[in-house]
């Protein structure tokens, strides 16, 4: 019984972490598509239903949520200078797309919304990093 046990226990470890890998592929391979079918005119769209990746990102994004078990002993974890590089890098993506996307207005227009699309996803970021203080 207790070598049964074991087993179950391990393809459910093998099964999140399938999950994992798939969400983490999923959502870099909709983020990367996306930006390119942006900026290159609709050069992946014709080809790949951007949708099917958006909805299997946000799938076993839910299933990795639902399965990971939170903290019995009620600690947070320190936020280091680790946490910081990615919202930044994310800020920055975020202006671009927004930049891009919106090319049927002036420049000076295009260049204020991706100024403060950058600066909302950074303010954001760093509000829900330093809420976990």
């Amino acid at each position: 019984m207790f070598i049964q046990n074991k087993k179950v226990l391990s393809v459910k470890m093998l099964l999140k972490d399938i999950n994992s890998e798939i969400f983490e592929i999923s959502i870099l391979s909709y983020l990367v598509f996306y930006i390119l079918d942006i900026t290159q005119n609709r050069m992946i769209s014709g080809y790949v239903n951007l949708n099917i990746i958006l909805i299997i990102a946000i799938i076993t994004g839910i299933i990795l949520v639902l399965t990971t078990p939170i903290s019995q002993d009620g600690r947070k974890k320190a936020i280091t200078s680790d946490d910081y590089p990615l919202p930044i890098i994310l800020g920055i993506i975020g202006g671009v797309v927004i930049y891009s996307s919106t090319s049927g207005v002036d420049l000076w227009l295009r260049l204020l919304l991706g100024i403060v699309g950058c600066i909302v996803i950074l303010s954001f970021a760093i509000l829900i990093i330093r809420d976990k203080e």
